[in-house]
């Protein structure tokens, strides 16, 4: 009986320290099972983060793209208009250059009339007419060198 008494409390003993090693190896999982959830909880809070932070990244590339968009069409309506000017003011550089030749021209038959007053007034106008057509290329030049000066930017 005394044998059984030893092997019963060496048994118990056995036992105690299974069971002490099971409480801890329990208490250890239930510490990984929080921290397991606590680090759930931050990955679900990154991923929230991170679709807010891409739906913002979409939404401002939506807004650039729009706004680029805006800014190509009215860059090629200023170019489209700008064109339609410069062909304008080499149509009415023509017109004047012609006009200046008629003028040229009567003032030309005028001299050989021998009309003075008219040959003056004829005289003056062509003078005033090729200064304008002077002042007319100048601003023509002038304008292409703005042009070429602005497209290198």
């Amino acid at each position: 009986m005394y044998l059984v008494l030893i092997r019963y409390e060496e048994l118990s003993k056995r036992y105690e320290a299974l069971l002490q090693a099971y409480d801890e190896r329990c208490s250890a999982l239930s510490e990984r099972e929080r921290a397991v959830t606590r680090l759930q909880g931050r990955t679900d809070r990154m991923r929230a983060q991170l679709v807010h932070a891409h739906q913002a990244l979409l939404s401002v590339g939506d807004k650039y793209l729009m706004l680029r968009g805006k800014k190509m069409m009215q860059k090629k309506w200023y170019e489209e208009r700008l064109e339609a000017l410069k062909r304008l003011l080499q149509e009415i550089t023509f017109e004047a250059e012609r006009a200046e030749f008629e003028l040229n021209s009567q003032t030309q038959e005028s001299v050989e009339s021998e009309d003075v007053d008219t040959s003056l007034l004829v005289s003056e106008i062509s003078r005033c007419n090729s200064l304008f057509l002077e002042n007319l290329r100048l601003k023509t030049d002038l304008e292409c060198v703005s042009t070429q000066h602005n497209d290198t930017y």
